[in-house]
């Protein structure tokens, strides 16, 4: 088991395994669904992770936080209070590190979001998601189609399921 596993976090979905000739798309869907499966749990473990161990319910805490380490650090540097400098690197850049792994999982899991409604993405964006790894898959230009919604599904506000 990867450290990654172990710590909730879903690995990437292995591909499938190449077979001589030609795959059917029976083939193609099992695999495809097993892959889907496993990252679905993974990503399951990995919120349930999180909220177990009570992130959401403390984000108004660290945002108290913030405004009271910004005044502080302002109030330190009016008053020539030069000796606090090296915590408040410290802290800076301890915030930093936090942030960069922070939103490279947000930034992940920003376009699969509405991965149930992806019908088509642009393929320039694809490309460019290859080569940056914490870059979207869709466009902002061109962002990805909604799937058509059936009239009945328009009358009623939006796809079954759907929350906003």
């Amino acid at each position: 088991m990867s450290t990654a596993s172990r710590r909730g976090a879903a690995p990437p979905p292995p591909a499938p395994a190449p077979v001589k000739g030609r795959q059917s798309a029976y083939q193609i869907e099992k695999g495809l669904k097993q892959s889907l499966e496993s990252v679905d749990a993974g990503l399951k473990k990995f919120l349930a992770s999180m909220k177990g161990s009570g992130m959401a319910e403390a984000l108004q805490g660290y945002r108290t936080m913030q405004t009271v380490l910004v005044q502080q650090r302002l109030w330190a540097h009016s008053n020539g209070r030069t000796a606090l400098a090296p915590l408040f690197r410290s802290i800076a850049q301890t915030a930093g590190e936090l942030h960069r792994i922070f939103s490279g999982y947000a930034e992940a899991m920003r376009p699969l979001k509405e991965l149930d409604k992806l019908t088509r993405i642009d393929a320039q964006a694809t490309r460019a998601a290859a080569q940056a790894p914490t870059s979207a898959a869709v466009a902002p230009e061109q962002p990805a189609k909604p799937a058509e919604e059936s009239p009945e599904e328009a009358s009623a506000g939006g796809a079954a399921g759907e929350t906003t």
